[in-house]
């Protein structure tokens, strides 16, 4: 729509979103179109269970439609062919299923860039993990050497409950 129109619009999307799993075999999880209504939240959720290990969702989105659409112009409305009729749009979103005390991995992650404080995991508790919250340890909110991810208990302090929550699951892999 145009600054002189309606608030209102519509597209017409087709989209496919594909599971990557660990050992990269690929699972189709919708291939269709939807329907996006103005101002409207897409939103959509898969029921997945998922065993350990790093995993990759992908979206395609083509916008299809409509073919001509109503702007205002001049005071009066003419049609045009939609200019938000494009080429794929692709995003690719990197995951990891491991459990909570797997805060410390060998994996770099390049998908969270601006929370550099929540490390990508490696399906595993080991030393690293371990290493991570002694650093932390008798940190809190606002301390140097404060870790949000190593406070496992979510105390808001890293102390010997979070240490131990992590040695509990030693060895997890």
């Amino acid at each position: 729509n145009t600054a002189g129109g309606d608030p209102t619009g519509y597209l017409q999307v087709y989209k496919l979103v594909t599971l990557v799993h660990p050992d990269e075999t690929e699972e189709t999880l919708f291939d269709g179109t939807v329907d996006l209504y103005y101002c409207e939240p897409h939103v959509e959720d898969f029921a997945l269970n998922l065993a350990k290990g790093h995993y990759q969702i992908k979206a395609a989105v083509h916008i299809i439609g409509p073919e001509m659409i109503t702007v205002t112009k001049e005071g009066g409305t003419i049609d045009i062919p939609n200019p938000f009729v494009c080429q794929w749009i692709n995003v690719t979103f990197d995951f990891w299923v491991t459990i909570s005390e797997d805060i410390a991995g060998a994996y770099f992650d390049t998908w969270h860039a601006g929370y550099e404080e929540i490390p990508a995991p490696d399906c595993k508790v080991n030393m690293r993990d371990i290493g991570l919250a002694a650093r932390a340890f008798g940190s809190y909110p606002g301390a140097e050497n404060w870790n949000s991810v190593a406070d496992l208990i979510k105390d808001y302090r890293v102390n010997m409950r979070d240490i131990g929550a992590i040695a509990r699951q030693f060895g997890y892999a």
